[in-house]
């Protein structure tokens, strides 16, 4: 009979690093989704604004290497205060920001703070696991995600009732320290470089591994894709619901805050059922959900309808995301899998940057609904690479 997991078997700094990721995230999420918005009524046009939404992943992929390199030589108490204060400052800038172009200051030093804790927060989070339960662990660790883009908008939500976009950017500023102060009180701290002392890490040769593994390879296509459409999805929707569903700003942020919702529920009780059974068609339903979704966004106008669409591409997120992971954490060469995490984030970040930027002339040239129809055909090819993982039966007894 499987042992139930008591929380008492995690180490208490485990359960300080999801409070801490999840008040930045919450801080990101009340104010990162009106950016858009923000930036049109600036009188940004298209082009710039998914320029400018895709320079904080794009700069992040330029950092995370350098800065995990970093926070590898320190502790995990370090790395958040460096990120949880970077990113109060970061929220400051955004409310201070005059004009359209010193956005993309603001989304440098955004980057440049939050890639230590991107770098290191879910390999720590693994490193804390029990033994056995790599996929409750990631499946709690992940759920401070949705826990923020479930409150997040509906803080923003409220808080656009009274307040204008700038003001909501400082109000949020202090979440972040907020968040690292039970930090404080912790004397020792989970020292992040790697436990194997015999020999240095060749990064090339586990580089090599990762890109000799046929499935590795597959989730690296599958991530790609998958950005390419969240990038255009999470800069443009929110201004196709304005501008051309006449939805209020309050309205759409609530509707995120359902989406965020849904993809906590599916998240924590799905990291557990994994650890159990296959992930490869949780991982290509997913994706076929998502394609069906992307096109109904495309092509409805209720407000019922749109709600109900959005709540289920949150359950189809979380899906994806843990079903993801896990599928990672089995099939990653043992002497890869601490390059897996950041190899992994790379990839999507090119892929969120490229979605927006690129997004913004597709918008520019045609029209948002026309895009969201591609990111509805990109899935379709997501669920055709889906099928071609190996089933594996690598998984760790509970």
């Amino acid at each position: 009979m499987e042992k139930s997991l008591r929380y008492s078997d995690y180490p208490k700094e485990f359960f300080l690093l999801v409070i801490s990721t999840l008040a930045i995230f919450l801080a990101y999420n009340i104010s990162y989704p009106i950016l858009p918005l923000y930036l049109v009524s600036l009188g940004a046009g298209s082009p710039e604004i998914g320029a400018i939404m895709g320079a904080l992943p794009f700069i992040l992929t330029l950092t995370k290497l350098p800065s995990g390199i970093l926070a590898q030589q320190s502790t995990m108490k370090r790395v958040l205060a460096f990120s949880a204060v970077g990113q109060s400052i970061t929220q400051v800038l955004y409310w201070f920001c005059p004009i359209v172009y010193c956005f993309y200051f603001a989304q440098v030093f955004h980057a440049v703070t939050l890639a230590p804790l991107v770098s290191v927060g879910i390999a720590a989070s693994q490193r804390m696991a029990p033994v056995g339960k790599r996929g409750e662990t990631m499946g709690i660790y992940l759920s401070g995600y949705g826990i923020a883009a479930a409150i997040g908008p509906i803080i923003c939500s409220s808080l656009l009732l009274f307040l204008d976009y700038a003001s909501i950017f400082l109000v949020s500023s202090f979440l972040p320290i907020l968040g690292f102060i039970p930090f404080v009180f912790i004397k020792a701290s989970l020292r992040l470089g790697s436990q194997d002392t015999s020999s240095k890490r060749n990064v090339v040769k586990e580089l090599v591994l990762l890109l000799r593994s046929r499935d590795v390879n597959l989730v690296s296509c599958l991530r790609f894709l998958y950005a390419l459409t969240f990038g255009f999805f999470t800069t443009f929707f929110v201004i196709h619901a304005e501008v051309n569903l006449t939805l209020s700003p309050s309205i759409i942020t609530l509707m995120l805050a359902l989406m965020g919702a849904a993809d906590l529920i599916a998240r924590f009780p799905l990291g557990r059922l994994l650890d159990r059974i296959d992930y490869k068609w949780m991982l290509a339903g997913s994706y076929a959900v998502l394609g069906a979704l992307y096109y109904v966004l495309s092509e409805i106008r209720v407000l019922s309808v749109i709600s109900i669409t959005l709540f289920l591409i949150g359950l189809a997120t979380g899906v994806r995301v843990t079903s993801e992971w896990i599928m990672l954490s089995d099939s990653s060469p043992k002497g890869a899998r601490s390059m897996t995490s950041g190899y992994m984030s790379t990839i999507d970040n090119i892929g969120r940057g490229i979605g927006a930027t690129v997004g913004g002339y597709v918008v520019f040239l045609f029209s948002i609904p026309f895009g969201l129809k591609i990111a509805a055909l990109t899935m379709v090819v997501s669920v055709l690479l889906s099928a071609q993982i190996r089933s594996t039966n690598a998984r760790e007894q509970g």
